[in-house]
């Protein structure tokens, strides 16, 4: 493969942000389905707003999903929503459920929510050419991992393009950082992050588990002792905290333009005020102050996804 091929592979690479929340939730958890239900609630009414706006009051049509030839959802450079569940139990009949917003279908697809489903997304979208989904796209989800089912990751993805795309305007990833901080204070997570290079990973995994070849089922459960990568917000665990140091010794490496403390001890480290600011040596500013905490392993770079904001180097001196 040639030096050109890898460029328009890289620029191929869509262009957007991703935040994701990993919450552990053993059997007893009273609440768990209700909080589930609540995140899907809080990140639409904070993220999806210029979508949901344009939604007429009593929902959006099904012709088109209903329709066996593929026909269009509607107009092109229409707003559109479709919300998927698959229900059941890992192993056990599984059903499959794939449906437009209306008022009706999002307070049902709540329900499932709060019978803790094994997967929900709703994906909003600005309709292409062809009336199907297209970009600008915000996709809610919420998944439960098949060989861990204590395990739910919470995540928002919005994708304005590929990487040719003009970047976010600055007020977009503020908006988010703000919806990050409100939301993990109400619940902290073991581990969460709010990045701008992250979604060519792959759902649920981070760009130092993709370049270390490890997986969320490898990482959730050392999530106590180390972090599964650190990106422009990374939020940290009670023990993970400590381990690092604690909040005061964080403070002193200069790593962090800002640091809030949770109700359970965990931290929220934001590296710079800015997302534009974040990369170069802001980065290894990062990757410094977080080694006792990262995985004994060496990232691999990839030359078809160069963007990645890793150090490449063991954090292990």
């Amino acid at each position: 493969m040639t030096q050109g091929d890898l460029h328009a592979l890289a620029l191929s690479s869509p262009r957007g942000l991703e935040l994701e929340l990993n919450y552990h939730l053993p059997p007893g958890v009273s609440d768990a389905g209700e909080r589930v239900a609540g995140w899907f609630t809080a990140a639409v009414d904070s993220l999806a707003g210029e979508f949901i706006l344009e939604f007429p009051a009593d929902g959006l049509p099904a012709a088109g999903l209903r329709d066996p030839a593929g026909g269009p959802f509607g107009p092109p450079d229409s707003r559109w929503c479709s919300l998927f569940v698959l229900a059941g139990s890992a192993g056990k009949r599984q059903s499959k459920s794939l449906r437009q917003w209306t008022p009706r279908n999002w307070q049902q697809f709540l329900g499932k929510a709060s019978d803790l489903s094994i997967e929900m997304s709703a994906k909003f979208s600005t309709l292409n050419s062809f009336g199907h989904s297209g970009e600008p796209s915000l996709t809610i989800s919420a998944h439960r991992h098949r060989k861990l089912k204590d395990w739910v990751s919470l995540s928002a993805v919005y994708v304005v393009g590929d990487m040719r795309s003009p970047a976010l305007p600055g007020d977009v990833p503020a908006l988010w950082r703000d919806f990050l901080y409100s939301y993990v204070e109400q619940w902290p997570p073991a581990f969460g992050y709010l990045a701008d290079d992250s979604i060519a990973a792959g759902a649920t995994r981070t760009p130092l588990e993709a370049r270390t070849q490890t997986f969320p089922t490898d990482t959730l459960p050392q999530t106590d002792s180390f972090l599964r990568g650190y990106s422009w917000i990374t939020v940290t665990s009670a023990q993970v905290a400590e381990r690092a140091g604690g909040i005061g010794a964080l403070q002193r490496t200069g790593a962090f333009a800002r640091i809030a403390e949770l109700p359970t001890g965990g931290l929220v480290l934001q590296a710079t005020p800015l997302m534009s600011e974040y990369g170069g040596s802001a980065v290894r500013r990062v990757f410094e102050a977080l080694r006792a905490v990262l995985p004994d392993q060496t990232p691999i770079p990839d030359p078809m996804i160069p963007f990645f904001k890793l150090i490449y180097e063991s954090p292990r001196r």
